[in-house]
């Protein structure tokens, strides 16, 4: 279904800027990944509400959605096994978050434990998705800048809970970043 939609948005967006063949298999692929993603993500999310966690389930979703696009990290091989992931994080995040009540100091630790990992990881690419040398750098400074701002968002949040929850989303992405758990991929340095 994704495939064909794509095909038939790339023709009717050929009538307005012709491209290549290479480009329009670029722009199917992206097309089609980002439609596998909202389906995803909608599917979950409505399964969180019917289980009653969706804001839980919405904001650890973000906290991992928001890390993960700046560190990257491991990556299914097969659509099936990253809709079995996605729910695990988005789903299980959720219930982690709206029956646990995690202390502060604990969630606290973790941020700056994660701090440690993106300091160290950060960003980790995939075999078909690599980190050019140019966005190494920015990239691990965005990843560290935000789980500094989820670790402020912890301090000052106590009524709400929210970067308790943000803790949940960064543990499973930094989790993607470690070596033993992304070893398909061999990052390589920047060099300079």
């Amino acid at each position: 279904m994704e495939h064909r939609f794509a095909v038939c948005m790339t023709n009717w967006l050929n009538n307005y800027y012709p491209r290549g063949h290479i480009e329009q298999i670029k722009l199917e692929y992206g097309i089609e990944v980002l439609l596998d993603n909202l389906i995803k993500i909608i599917v979950i999310l409505n399964f969180g509400a019917v289980l009653g966690i969706l804001k839980e389930s919405l904001v650890v979703w973000i906290g991992f959605g928001a890390l993960r696009i700046q560190a990257g990290g491991y990556h299914c091989n097969t659509n099936i096994g990253c809709w079995m992931i996605s729910i695990a994080v988005v789903l299980g995040g959720g219930a982690l978050a709206h029956v646990n009540k995690i202390p502060l100091g604990v969630a606290a630790v973790v941020l700056l434990l994660s701090v440690v990992v993106a300091v160290l990881y950060a960003p980790s690419g995939t075999t078909n998705n690599p980190i050019s040398p140019q966005y190494y750098k920015p990239m691990k400074m965005r990843s560290i800048l935000l789980i500094l701002i989820y670790l402020s968002i912890t301090i000052f949040d106590t009524k709400y809970g929210i970067g308790k929850m943000l803790a949940i989303g960064t543990v499973c992405e930094i989790v993607s970043l470690l070596p033993w758990v992304n070893r398909k991929y061999k990052k390589k340095l920047p060099s300079a």
